[in-house]
């Protein structure tokens, strides 16, 4: 990347992808969810895929460009989070719980890559593609907002008080931490014995 318009293109393609893998993975975490007015945030990004699909074409247009996706690593981790909640936790308030923290890591990787595509389209005077992305952000914003007030209202509530007995026989033997990144740049992952409780 070496100039303004690469820079926009990129992190462009970067948020189309996320936006329909998303939208794939919907569906799997609506059917997980027990909360009633999560599963309508969910059912609604489903029924509407297709709205920030057709906005990012817009604003593809608007720098002359096809519209395509480019492989996002950071929200293939966050769906990969949400799936490891799913294959992990049991129906109830706690996954609930689990899988709103998720969703709205989800949300706030949206609103920090609108909100960057909004600041390059400005200072790029890209008048069009401010409108769409505007509109895009606020969109993610709200749905964040709408999680977080579901988490404080009931939810997470809800989930402290199913405290189960202590997990301490389930906890992994070794500590998994990032070493150095493979050729592909992702972080290998380096397990480190873990020190045994004294007692």
């Amino acid at each position: 990347m070496k100039t303004m318009n690469d820079l926009f293109l990129h992190f462009l393609q970067d948020i189309y992808y996320a936006e329909k893998a998303f939208a794939k993975s919907s569906k799997k975490i609506m059917k997980a969810v027990g909360n009633e007015e999560v599963r309508e945030i969910l059912k609604r990004a489903k029924e509407h895929a297709d709205e920030p699909i057709e906005a990012l074409d817009r604003v593809f247009e608007a720098v002359d460009k096809r519209p395509r996706g480019k492989t996002c690593e950071a929200m293939n981790g966050l769906l990969a989070e949400c799936q490891e909640a799913i294959e992990e936790g049991e129906s109830g308030p706690v996954l609930d719980a689990a899988l709103i923290a998720c969703l709205q890591g989800i949300k706030t990787y949206e609103i920090t890559r609108y909100g960057s595509l909004l600041a390059f389209a400005r200072q790029m005077d890209l008048k069009d593609a401010v409108k769409e992305l505007e509109t895009l952000r606020d969109a993610a914003r709200n749905d964040d907002q709408a999680l977080s007030r579901i988490a404080e209202g009931g939810v997470n509530i809800e989930a402290s008080g199913k405290r189960g007995k202590d997990d301490e026989g389930q906890e992994p033997d070794e500590d998994e931490e990032p070493g150095e990144a493979d050729e592909k740049g992702k972080p290998r992952t380096v397990k480190k014995p873990t020190a045994k409780h004294q007692g």
